[in-house]
């Protein structure tokens, strides 16, 4: 209390003394104890009375500051072990040794029990160690002391590992009811749809994971869209189209909706449709898996001519493109066209002389001539480049994996609408 405080409550004590000894100037007598008897002024008595409740009042207050004082010291006596008891947990832990910090864990757990993120702590040793039991009951001790989101996403996480997946997508729908938006949780429970193939609940939990988390995988919607719409295509096929025109006109780029759209319209038995779509998506995409697409299509149809007019069509606007004119030539192969076969791969021999499959067509070519001497030349040509090229026809331009047809989603980097023909991967037909 500052001195001036002091000295303006003691100025009000003296008056007040003053003023009531002025008015009341006799002595009171009372007894304290049997036959002692005390003498003083009644001014005398209400100042003592003031003196003697401010000493208890100052005396209780020391109290309570020493208590204070006393339980901060053991506070931070307490924090500091327990600081010390996950310092060397988590040092033990980086060092590999589990056990050490497990016990670590156990101590600060004993200090101060009521921490729940020590049990969450604990919970995490137990799960690197695998000891799944253990690693659940101490997650499960963590909630009943406080820690909600944490701890149902770690008893989520737990549960998978125990292969308990239906389990853990309970506890995940659960943390979803407590915070909506949860991105955690939203993409764990996507990655499970996606495993499990349920692409319409993949979607969903993937577009509310972009409303709360923008800068999300937006790649990844436009192919679970397209998996529903795979989905839907097995059971409704009109629906199937609406959603792969829709997702076509939208990333006209993106060549599994594309393929898949003509693919339905041609179960369907809407051929010139679907020759149109593949026709639209070659001219967009310069994917050569449209072409061999509609090859196919005028061939199953009876309309080789087709089929031809087709490449000559395409080779008109991409002459010098070595894919198309090894495509036309397998063509007029298949159509018993070896001269044709021969001018066009002539045409385009300072390009094509270096990949195998140049060497192969040729050789099937004058096989078709009974041209024996020229074609076991062509052979022994293209036996000795494929030691140098691989015999696979399309590349994933994300991973590299290689694939002898065109496939959607690659199998190794698991990426849609990556694979494309590389004329190095061209093999023999």
């Amino acid at each position: 209390m500052p001195i001036r405080s002091i000295l303006f409550f003691a100025s009000i004590l003296f008056g007040l003394y003053l003023y009531i000894s002025v008015l009341n100037p006799g002595d009171l007598q009372f007894q304290i104890y049997p036959g002692v008897n005390l003498r003083a002024s009644l001014a005398l008595l209400m100042l003592l009375a003031f003196l003697a409740g401010g000493l208890i009042v100052a005396f209780t207050d020391a109290l309570r500051d020493l208590k204070r004082t006393l339980e901060l010291k053991g506070f931070k006596r307490r924090q500091k072990a327990l600081w010390e008891y996950l310092e060397d947990a988590e040092e033990e832990r980086s060092k590999g040794d589990l056990v050490a910090a497990e016990e670590e864990l156990k101590r600060a757990i004993k200090l101060l029990p009521g921490k729940p993120l020590l049990y969450l702590k604990l919970a995490e040793v137990y799960r690197a160690q695998g000891k799944l039991e253990e690693a659940l009951r101490a997650v499960r001790a963590a909630r009943t002391k406080g820690i909600l989101l944490q701890g149902l996403f770690a008893e989520a996480r737990i549960l998978l590992d125990m292969g308990r997946k239906e389990e853990g997508e309970r506890v995940l729908i659960e943390l979803l009811k407590v915070h909506p938006q949860n991105a955690q949780a939203l993409r764990t429970l996507r990655d499970l749809k996606m495993k499990e193939g349920s692409w319409g609940e993949a979607l969903e939990f993937h577009e509310r994971l972009l409303k709360s988390s923008p800068e999300s995988d937006g790649e990844l919607l436009v192919a679970l869209r397209y998996e529903r719409a795979k989905t839907l295509g097995e059971s409704d096929g009109k629906e199937a189209l609406k959603e792969l025109k829709r997702l076509s006109k939208a990333h006209p780029l993106f060549v599994p909706a594309r393929v898949l759209w003509g693919d339905v319209l041609l179960e369907r038995g809407r051929t010139k449709a679907a020759l149109e779509v593949f026709r639209k998506a070659f001219r967009d995409t310069k994917n050569p898996v449209f072409l061999q697409r509609m090859e196919d299509l005028y061939l199953r149809e009876g309309n080789p001519r087709g089929a031809v007019h087709m490449y000559l069509e395409v080779l008109s606007d991409s002459p010098d493109d070595p894919i198309v004119r090894l495509l036309y030539a397998r063509l007029c192969l298949r159509l018993g066209m070896p001269e044709e076969t021969l001018s066009r791969l002539s045409e385009g021999e300072h390009q094509l002389s270096r990949f195998p499959l140049f060497f192969h067509l040729k050789a099937r070519a004058h096989m078709e001539r009974e041209e024996w001497q020229q074609a076991v030349e062509a052979l022994q040509k293209a036996m000795a480049l494929e030691g140098r090229e691989p015999a696979i026809t399309y590349r994933c331009e994300a991973c590299g994996h290689l694939e002898p047809e065109w496939v959607d989603r690659c199998p190794s980097c698991l990426k849609w609408g990556t694979f494309n023909a590389s004329l190095s991967s061209w093999g023999p037909p």
